[in-house]
């Protein structure tokens, strides 16, 4: 009595089922066993396990149930030793967030209404990706070859071939495991306008493999830029004769057949046309004259 009261128990307190223990003036807290299962109640606020040491929570059923109302929104499962998190609502998400410099950030969002799919709020960062079972080789280096694109998802899609050497609706081009490239349709190359100042000009292998030139005075052709030796590099040019008779200069690389340039056509607006080839990066290219005097 000289303590207001307090109570010191030498052994257990035993309460039948469905006796209460209650705790404030309120019933604040209470605990209370049925037989089977056992309740501890926080009616008025909150209530607050505030150890020294860790909080376990031991569930031999395996399933930790996290409710609200009564109602069940998620668990956390011991299923055959994997760590399972589970968002018992249809649809609804499962979000982690943050504190990035004291704001509140979503960093992940699991979308259960679109089979998991994940939404990330910034960079990922990782080792390695594997897409449906296959993994991704390139480097970040390679892929980042791609930065800048502006395709849309369906023009990508254009590459997506299921098997090498086979093609689809919509696919551009297929190649098959030797290197063996097959179009599913024309191809069709810009023609690229070529003009002279002070009687030279420059046909750039880089623009194009198709080449027209109105004369307009007399010239002297440079060859640019072709394929590395070993590869071929081939173009053709049309040439339209001037209203006065032009002259043409070829570049000393190039070799005709029989050794002799051909004549170029004197008639106005006259249309000659030349194909030109070389498989050691123009060190030769050979000449054809595809036709001449085409009216």
């Amino acid at each position: 009595m000289s303590d207001a009261g307090t109570a010191t128990f030498n052994h257990d307190v035993k309460m039948g089922d469905l006796q209460y223990l209650i705790m404030g003036d309120g019933n604040d807290l209470e605990l209370v066993g049925d037989g089977t299962n056992g309740k501890i109640a926080a009616a008025n606020g909150t209530l607050t396990f505030d150890v020294a040491g860790d909080i376990i929570l031991d569930a031999d059923g395996a399933d930790v149930i996290l409710k609200d109302g009564g109602s069940s929104f998620g668990r956390f499962t011991n299923s055959s030793t994997d760590f399972v998190i589970q968002s018992d609502t249809p649809d609804k998400d499962i979000i982690l967030k943050g504190n990035d410099n004291n704001s509140i950030i979503t960093a992940l969002t699991l979308d259960m209404s679109a089979a998991g799919a994940a939404t990330f709020n910034s960079t990922v960062q990782a080792t390695g990706f594997n897409i449906g079972g296959t993994a991704i080789t390139s480097t970040a280096a390679e892929l980042n070859i791609l930065d800048g694109v502006t395709a849309t998802a369906t023009e990508l899609n254009y590459l997506d071939l299921a098997t090498l050497g086979t093609s689809a609706a919509s696919k551009v081009v297929s190649s098959d495991a030797n290197n063996v490239v097959t179009f599913t349709g024309g191809i069709v190359e810009d023609s690229v306008t070529v003009s002279s100042s002070s009687n030279a000009a420059t046909l750039d292998l880089r623009a194009g493999t198709n080449f027209l030139h109105d004369l307009s005075e007399n010239v002297t052709y440079t060859f640019s830029n072709p394929g590395a030796s070993g590869n071929l590099s081939v173009f053709s040019l049309k040439i339209i004769q001037g209203s006065s008779t032009r002259a043409i200069t070829w570049p000393n690389s190039v070799d005709w057949a029989g050794g002799t340039a051909p004549t170029l056509t004197a008639t106005n607006d006259a249309v000659d046309i030349f194909v030109f080839m070389t498989i050691d990066g123009g060190t030769t290219y050979y000449g054809f004259t595809a036709g001449q005097a085409f009216a």
